[in-house]
């Protein structure tokens, strides 16, 4: 089994700083917020990964189309 250093990791934090760079925070909870994305059991793995996949997809949609972009 590979270590937790050979693990492949994604950084949502850069990818979203990419994206829009004026927000003062960049917590789970906070972009949950902002793209209202309901988020309400907090640091449990699940619904973590549940949150964070509807992040992404949000921010792919919003990379592939700048239209769909907020700000």
């Amino acid at each position: 089994m590979p270590s937790h250093r050979d693990r492949l990791a994604f950084n949502t934090n850069r990818v979203r700083a990419k994206l829009n760079s004026g927000l003062q925070s960049y917590s789970l909870g906070k972009l949950c917020k902002e793209f209202d994305i309901k988020f309400t059991c907090h640091h449990r793995a699940l619904d973590d990964v549940t949150v964070t996949l509807e992040l992404l997809k949000l921010i792919n949609a919003r990379r592939c189309r700048p239209e769909l972009a907020k700000k």
